[in-house]
């Protein structure tokens, strides 16, 4: 889940995503406080079902404890991203795109952005997805969704098996297509390792691309470090973000001490 906006009107979109079938649901609101936003899932969760795992970023209705305890009396898990990454949640944040790219273009065309954008979701979820070959509500209603389109193709039905293998195949390759175009490398951080983090608000063109001070390596999960500062505050950042401090090999004293100039 995440949130798109503010709209020009001043309202927000609740942008929720079934990671399996990639059904899509937008709620427009005006407030965006945990309270509200649980009130909205709610009504979502009574339609569809509860999830076992909620992947979100870190804005404040989301780390809240109003919101943290809503989750945990329903076993629902949060999986937050990592900050300053969004890739972490990229299903949601390709959506984001696409929906902003509707928006745009209603303001262009003076048109009801509303509409517009029910107009888009409707298409979508009968669009077959390319990660699954299905369409997203296909996949999650068990028939085609009926569009204004006459067809005379055979009706094949979405099996568990067959959606989760092509899922699988996409993503490898989605991966592998990102992390050639970024240049990644593989990340060989290790607890205790002391790193120097990226200094991700300059406050000018002239500013060190990283922060002076190193921080310590706590605990790695894949990509996503979470390290501690010298003031003893922690930051969980991706990998991507930090740099190794290659400590520098001490030098012999007593070879010093036999090179002395004579007097």
């Amino acid at each position: 889940i995440d949130f798109l906006g503010p709209m020009p009107s001043g309202e927000y979109i609740l942008v929720t995503i079934d990671y399996y079938s990639r059904y899509m649901v937008l709620e427009i609101m005006t407030k965006i406080t945990a309270q509200e936003t649980i009130q909205r899932l709610k009504r979502i969760f009574r339609t569809w079902g509860y999830p076992r795992t909620i992947t979100l970023d870190n804005g404040k209705q989301f780390v809240s404890k109003e919101f943290g305890n809503f989750c945990k009396t329903l076993s629902i898990h949060l999986n937050h991203s990592t900050p300053y990454w969004p890739q972490a949640n990229g299903e949601v944040e390709r959506q984001n795109r696409s929906i902003l790219k509707i928006l745009q273009i209603a303001e262009l065309n003076k048109s009801d952005w509303r509409k517009d954008l029910e107009e888009f979701n409707y298409v979508y979820a009968l669009t077959p997805h390319p990660a699954t070959g299905y369409s997203p509500a296909e996949i999650l209603f068990g028939r085609k969704f009926r569009d204004w389109i006459p067809h005379m193709s055979q009706i094949v039905s979405a099996t568990d098996e067959a959606v989760r293998d092509r899922d699988a195949i996409y993503k490898h390759a989605a991966k592998t297509h990102a992390d050639a175009a970024r240049g990644a490398k593989t990340s060989y951080l290790q607890t205790g390792d002391r790193v120097l983090m990226k200094n991700l608000h300059p406050a000018n063109k002239l500013s060190a691309p990283f922060l002076p001070d190193p921080a310590i390596v706590l605990q790695k999960q894949g990509n996503s470090v979470m390290v501690e500062t010298p003031a003893g505050r922690t930051y969980r950042r991706n990998s991507s973000h930090l740099k190794k401090v290659h400590e520098k090999e001490d030098t012999n004293s007593d070879n010093e001490a036999e090179w002395t100039t004579p007097s």
